[in-house]
């Protein structure tokens, strides 16, 4: 499955697994109790993708634009997760407009993530 993932998130450091490109990882866990974690996990063959991977937090927002081919078998569900621990996200405080990302061309005033599927083979 080809997938494309755009918004305005803010900063996680992940432990463990393996970074691929900017931004996203696959596999690990998160380093920092305080940030949000945006992932989307398949049930099989299993496995976590983190998409807003960086080496450091801090009260900062960024535009991500991922376009991945991802393993899925037949009948694998797919799991799409934000999550906000400390339920105190960082606004898009920079006016970040995601291209082709509704309200563009207005920003969006807190973090978002669109999923497109763009293919399934």
């Amino acid at each position: 499955m080809t997938v494309r993932l755009r918004g305005v998130v803010e900063p996680e450091t992940y432990r463990g697994g393996t970074p691929d490109g900017m931004h996203f990882r696959v596999g690990g866990t998160p380093d920092n109790a305080t940030y949000n974690v945006y992932s989307f996990s398949v049930s099989d063959p299993p496995e976590v993708y983190y998409l807003n991977d960086s080496p450091t937090v801090g009260h900062d927002v960024f535009i991500i634009d991922h376009t991945k081919t991802i393993p899925v078998r037949g009948g694998a569900t797919v799991s799409f997760k934000g999550d906000d621990p400390n339920r105190v996200m960082i606004a898009n405080f920079k006016h970040l407009v995601v291209d082709g990302v509704p309200p563009a061309p207005a920003p969006f005033v807190g973090q978002f993530i669109q999923l497109d599927v763009q293919s399934v083979e």
